[in-house]
């Protein structure tokens, strides 16, 4: 990562001198027009003047095209350094440290790329890729794979209903296959819808939430009590609708102090939150990674691929096979784990170990690193990314 920003730096400041030298470029040659056109109304009054002002012109011409060739030949040795910046920092040749793992398995890899096509909603493209390597989409992944991308684009338009009528539907399979621990997606759908009503109608939405959230009311007690405390700070009809998406900031009577933990309720961080739970709910009832295999392969691949071409370097400098030595000579990085994130009720994420760290007992308060606010350990929530 630090070679790219690196990459990156070296060619902002080639970029600005490119512009500089345009920019230069085009105001000597408007200066260079606008000598010529008056070199030439001169010579129209009087003809007399004729090798005072060629000579003026000639003078000029030539400062000009000095100017302009320093310039550019400065522009020139600098393209020509980040060349050889470029082949420094990436030089390596990949076959050194490719050993034929993909020779046999060129079908694994084309389908890691249709997966990848169809898990990100370009069907057309899939379509073409497998006529162009006269490969095959099963029929039933490829309609499972356009219903997550509608429920996905609805709910990008603040429209819930699609997922919780899909969320409904695969309910079980979605409970016994969720991870320990993961809030339920279905509550998290039901939430929002909640909170979609309750910005038109107070009562409605207490049916509602009656209706569909009270199911919830041991082990979600915490977010149960914050969305029914919501309707405490709502105008109750001077939302905008159930497809607005906004959150409870703007609502509520005049003059009535709203808790931050409630003006950010419904906002665009839950609708990310319940795309990512659709999306990874949708790969377990298909049984597929939650993740693009391809895009995990290559994220692996970056990290690793520089430390395996030092390896193979190494190899070939000290003649030594792969298993002959007792070490490899090079670090190679684990497959990346990321760390756990617990949010606090304030609205602050915090990393988990953080939080066991600050928490002197399974009862005792945490105080929030950002806020002053404190909470009892009980009440926080892990976040999933």
């Amino acid at each position: 990562m630090d070679v790219v920003q690196e990459v990156e730096e070296e060619l902002r400041l080639l970029t600005q001198k490119q512009q500089k030298t345009a920019d230069l470029t085009d105001a000597r040659l408007k200066d260079m027009v606008a000598s010529l056109l008056s070199a030439a109304d001169t010579l129209t009054e009087s003809k007399e003047k004729g090798l005072e002002v060629l000579g003026k012109l000639h003078a000029d011409t030539k400062t000009m095209t000095t100017t302009l060739n320093s310039q550019h030949r400065d522009l020139y040795t600098s393209s020509g350094r980040y060349i050889k910046f470029l082949e420094k920092k990436f030089d390596g040749d990949l076959d050194v440290g490719y050993t034929g793992v993909l020779d046999n398995r060129l079908s694994t890899v084309r389908e890691a790329v249709m997966v990848h096509l169809l898990s990100t909603g370009h069907f057309d493209l899939a379509d073409q890729y497998t006529q162009d390597n006269s490969a095959s989409i099963p029929s039933a992944q490829r309609e499972g794979y356009k219903l997550l991308n509608s429920i996905v684009l609805a709910l990008r338009g603040r429209n819930v209903l699609p997922a919780l009528e899909w969320a409904t539907e695969q309910a079980t399979i979605l409970e016994t296959t969720a991870p320990p621990g993961q809030p339920s997606l279905l509550f998290q759908l039901h939430s929002l819808r909640y909170l979609q009503i309750l910005q038109e109608s107070v009562p409605q939405a207490i049916h509602y939430a009656q209706k569909h959230l009270a199911v919830w009311s041991k082990g979600q007690e915490v977010i149960l009590r914050r969305l029914m405390c919501a309707a405490l700070y709502t105008g109750g009809g001077s939302g905008s609708g159930s497809g607005s998406g906004r959150s409870l900031g703007l609502m509520g009577g005049k003059g009535v102090r709203r808790p931050k933990k409630y003006t950010r309720m419904g906002g665009s961080r839950e609708w990310e939150d319940a795309e990512r739970g659709i999306r990874e709910g949708f790969c377990r009832v298909i049984g597929v990674a939650g993740e693009s295999p391809l895009a995990t392969t290559l994220s692996i691949g970056t990290l690793a691929l520089p430390r395996i071409l030092k390896m193979a370097k190494v190899k070939q400098v000290n003649k030594a096979e792969w298993t002959s030595n007792n070490e490899l000579p090079v670090e190679i990085p684990p497959c990346p784990t990321p760390p756990t994130f617990t949010r606090l009720p304030c609205g602050h994420v915090v990393s988990s170990v953080s939080i066991q760290k600050l928490a002197k007992g399974p009862s005792a308060k945490v105080k929030c690193p950002y806020c002053p606010s404190q909470y009892f350990t009980t009440d926080t929530v892990r976040v999933y990314f």
